[in-house]
């Protein structure tokens, strides 16, 4: 991950907004094994390092997350570079056993989405590693190295990136539910009802 741009978020705790893109923009989180990936990573944070979910959505080629570091962390920078190391690895592993095993990878929660590109496994991966390759520093590349990452300074920035994450999913061109509290990836349920379709704790600050 480039963390260019982003050496001066060092507050010590803090809220943060991140969106980290897959190179290519390619729809590789539209199965469950993959979206549980980011899930995991997300619960690993929330129960290893202390930080505090505060919403999210998973679209099929970004994630957006708000998050809370504990109050003793301000090296935001090296959690971003961890959580996407670990969704890119498990990712990557994943397609490869994908592959290996003759599995297409066709197949995801989004059927009926004409928005949505279905890429086989071994497309993918040779997308990946021809990235690679031509950057000559690792055998694949999965997310693109710049993230847009941000302080939330205030409460109004931060009902407005709820607001802007919550939507994503009714947005054009996705229209992937009628109503954003019917998309499983999303913390918006929560927002509304209290309760999170992955059984994430998210922390509510509003």
């Amino acid at each position: 991950m480039s963390t260019r741009g982003h050496s001066s978020l060092s507050q010590q705790g803090g809220i943060y907004y991140l969106t980290t893109t897959v190179m290519g923009w390619h729809h590789i989180f539209i199965k469950p094994v993959y979206l549980q990936l980011v899930i995991e990573s997300m619960r690993f944070f929330q129960e290893e390092r202390h930080v505090s979910t505060v919403g999210y959505c998973i679209m099929p080629n970004h994630v957006h997350w708000i998050f809370k570091l504990s109050d003793s962390d301000k090296n935001v920078v090296k959690i971003i570079q961890t959580f996407k190391s670990f969704t890119a690895t498990q990712s990557i592993k994943t397609l490869k056993s994908e592959a290996k095993n003759g599995e297409s990878g066709l197949l995801s929660i989004y059927r009926q989405k004409g928005s949505i590109q279905r890429e086989s496994s071994d497309q993918l991966l040779d997308f990946f590693s021809v990235l690679a390759i031509k950057r000559s520093d690792q055998n694949h590349k999965f997310w693109q190295p710049d993230s847009d990452l941000r302080y939330v300074s205030s409460e109004d920035m931060l009902r407005q990136k709820l607001e802007y994450i919550h939507l994503n999913p009714i947005q054009p061109p996705w229209y992937l539910v009628e109503n954003p509290t019917d998309f499983p990836y999303s913390s918006c349920k929560f927002y509304e009802n209290g309760v999170d379709w992955n059984d994430l704790q998210i922390e509510c600050l509003l």
